[in-house]
């Protein structure tokens, strides 16, 4: 395997920056958290200075690192939210869908939103979650079977 070059945190900025916002936002169902959270993976990475093997590794390392920010940040907040939920970003397909996946249980909106909105593969999808790709195949199964009733006509 050739060695990968790791790019500056500048160039991850501009590639990932909307992605992982994306991300924290199927987490935090609050578009400044998420935009918060983004910001705060690129601290850790500039702080971190990790070495990957590959753009996939270092991909999936922003992802986790987010996905991991999310959850302790849910764990540890205890700010009661009553403001109405922002709507994220405008290029997403239809805040109709938008609204059925947040309604989601965490793990299957995770995987939801890893799948269909990263087009990520399911191995990709099970190495940054850290469970089986048969248990990413049965959460997409039963997160489609749960969606189902909304959308068909």
């Amino acid at each position: 395997m050739a060695d990968y070059e790791n790019r500056g945190a500048e160039k991850l900025f501009e590639l990932y920056y909307e992605s992982l916002s994306k991300i924290a936002f199927s987490y935090l169902k609050n578009i400044c958290d998420a935009q918060d959270i983004a910001c705060e993976v690129f601290l850790k990475y500039i702080e971190a200075r990790p070495k990957f093997a590959s753009p996939e590794h270092e991909k999936a390392w922003l992802i986790r690192v987010t996905i991991n920010k999310c959850k302790n940040f849910l764990r540890h907040s205890k700010i009661v939210r009553n403001a109405p939920e922002s709507q994220p970003f405008s290029s997403d397909p239809s805040p109709e869908i938008l609204d059925l996946v947040l309604s989601l249980p965490e793990k299957y909106r995770a995987v939801i939103h890893m799948f269909y909105y990263e087009d990520m593969s399911v191995r990709e999808i099970s190495r940054v979650l850290g469970i089986s790709e048969s248990a990413v195949k049965k959460r997409l199964e039963r997160a489609r079977k749960m969606l189902e009733p909304f959308l068909s006509d």
